[in-house]
């Protein structure tokens, strides 16, 4: 039996009626986006260098709160992480991998390396120009500058590409747009801009060596291998007679000392060269160094 209501209690009924649906979330509102899955294989993971034990990795995101876990099963591991997580790292006890960016839906193979910053160096960077070899493991400019004391001083960061003989640039807190990369490499060289002191506990725990293409013109070299002479980087280099002249750059003069093969002893300012120095090698046509 249908009641039929007076006007006005007609009205407040439907008033309240529209405000309690209007309060109730939307259904396909609730429903959360598809999660990113990463993935890789167990026996890929290592831990400072040393094979995974099965420990518990977390993973976590750009605050330190935990957002996933690893589930390893079937030699095979995964992580279903929320698709709201932003920018994640993986993490096993005080070692972190580098940063992923989550995609809702998105997969992830990798083969998951994780480090706990090795035994690192301390480096002081001075007011102005800073060449410096970049030790730590490869990972975003934010996350390797969160460590370091007063990074708010690094005013920007230039790496060299000898493919195109030109600079990119890397400026933190700069606009997406307007940066040219947004990782630091393990083992490669950069310039730092520095507007005062700046203390910086670099780690040591990225893969050095191997063979490095000297372009024509100029390419910046590292030297990773043990404190020498100019002699010994000539010597790593397959066609050293292509080198035309070496420019190391002295922060404390912001300049440039050289060695130039066969020139005299007097003309020279490098005599000696230190583990992680940084070389601009000149070269008249390509060539290769083997560290």
């Amino acid at each position: 039996m249908f009641m039929i209501l007076p006007g006005r209690l007609m009205l407040v009924v439907v008033l309240l009626s529209a405000a309690v649906l209007a309060a109730l979330p939307a259904v396909v509102s609730a429903q959360p986006p598809p999660p990113h899955l990463f993935a890789g294989q167990d026996d890929d993971v290592t831990v400072n260098g040393d094979p995974w034990d099965g420990s518990l990795i977390e993973v976590i995101d750009a605050s330190g709160d935990v957002v996933a876990t690893v589930d390893p099963s079937d030699d095979i591991w995964t992580a279903f992480v929320p698709s709201d997580a932003g920018t994640v790292r993986f993490r096993l006890g005080s070692a972190l991998s580098q940063s992923f960016v989550v995609s809702a839906g998105s997969l992830t193979q990798i083969a998951l390396l994780l480090v706990d910053g090795g035994p690192g160096r301390t480096l002081t960077l001075v007011s102005g120009f800073n060449l410096v070899v970049y030790t730590g493991a490869t990972m975003s400019v934010d996350d390797a500058l969160a460590s370091v004391a007063n990074s708010i001083r690094i005013t920007a960061i230039f790496s060299y590409d000898a493919s195109r003989q030109a600079w990119d640039t890397h400026r933190p807190g700069g606009l997406a747009i307007l940066q040219n990369f947004t990782d630091l490499v393990a083992g490669q060289a950069y310039f730092f801009l520095v507007t005062g002191t700046v203390t910086w506990e670099m780690p040591v725990d990225g893969t050095f060596g191997g063979t490095e293409t000297i372009f024509a013109g100029f390419t910046a070299i590292a030297w990773v291998g043990p404190n020498g002479t100019p002699q010994d980087v000539l010597d790593a280099i397959a066609d050293e007679g292509n080198v035309v002249v070496m420019f190391r750059y002295n922060a404390q003069a912001q300049g440039y000392d050289s060695f130039r093969p066969g020139a005299l002893p007097i003309l020279q300012s490098i005599d000696e060269i230190n583990q992680y120095d940084v070389l601009f090698i000149q070269a008249s046509s390509q060539t290769s160094i083997t560290q």
